[in-house]
């Protein structure tokens, strides 16, 4: 997986943090297996919800389907949705694995930049 969502950054941070503040690093090893069975049942996802802002054409969804499996090794289906909220861009996700690429998100992660 090329990137994570906020909020499995978010788990992985705080799992880390415990581990380091109550110094059970000996759980470190189950917390990688765990990690990885999560990451292993998103590789076996056939279906990848899009949403964006504008309708897709079938041209474009083509190419979708196919970034997507060069992404995760296998064909994936795709089921499209239209959400204007999103300004521009696409909103992808596959099991727990989301790509952002729209503008509402970008400008989510700008306010969470500068609120930090």
């Amino acid at each position: 997986m090329k990137a994570l969502t906020r909020d499995a950054k978010g788990f992985i941070e705080g799992i880390t943090q415990y581990i380091q503040n109550e110094g059970k690093v000996s759980v470190l090893p189950k917390v990688q297996i765990l990690l990885g069975k999560v990451a292993a049942q998103n590789q076996k996802e056939t279906v990848a919800n899009v949403k964006s802002s504008v309708a897709l054409t079938l041209e474009e969804q083509k190419r979708i389907e196919q970034i997507l499996y060069t992404l995760v090794g296998h064909p994936v289906s795709l089921v499209t949705s239209i959400d204007d909220k999103l300004l521009g861009g696409l909103k992808i996700q596959i099991g727990d694995w989301i790509i952002d690429t729209s503008l509402l998100g970008q400008l989510e992660e700008m306010a969470q930049h500068i609120l930090q």
